[in-house]
This record gives C-alpha cells, sequence and structure tokens, in this order.
C-alpha cells in the first residue's frame, strides 16, 4: 500500500534563541522543500523587530521535506509554534 498524500515535515531545526513572545508561524514550503513565505497567524501579531528577527534566522537555518500527493512532491503549508520561555518548537 502507497500513501496517497504525505504531510510536509520539519528535515532538520536549526538552533534557535528561546522565544520572547507566543507566536504561531504559518510558513509555506515549495515543492523543493524551501520557505516560500510566511505568516504569524497566532500571538502577537505584530512581533517586535528582535522577536522578528530571531524567528527569521531560525526559519532560514531550517530544512524541510515537502508534502506529496500521489508520490509527486507539491507545495504545502505547515504550522509552526514558538514558546515564551521554551527552548523547542512544536511543529504541527
Amino acid at each position: 500500500p502507497t500513501s496517497l498524500y504525505t504531510a510536509p515535515m520539519a528535515k532538520t531545526l536549526a538552533p534557535f534563541e528561546p522565544a520572547t513572545a507566543d507566536a504561531e508561524i504559518e510558513v509555506t514550503i515549495d515543492e523543493l522543500g524551501r520557505i516560500a513565505n510566511y505568516a504569524v497567524v497566532g500571538g502577537d501579531e505584530s512581533l517586535e523587530e528582535e522577536l522578528r528577527r530571531s524567528v527569521e534566522r531560525t526559519l532560514l537555518f531550517t530544512e524541510f521535506t515537502p508534502a506529496t500527493s500521489f508520490g509527486q512532491a507539491i507545495s504545502s503549508k505547515l504550522r509552526i509554534t514558538l514558546r515564551r520561555g521554551s527552548s523547542a518548537l512544536t511543529v504541527k
């Protein structure tokens, strides 16, 4: 049996600084596993400049495995949650 659809995944997570605020980020991943775009969808949507830069550095060095549909890589979205004072990312 084969899977008709597989969800995108974080292949390797970049080391990052602990978040100073809660934020939920929706990342758009292209068919090559690269970040095409991101948006803050939860938490403080007006991220402070320092936190925004920290999020961007983390995303820049994180590798993703793209979603697949019928065995072909496709673009998709992935949600990443940063928690205040936490040293880990939650990937959905």
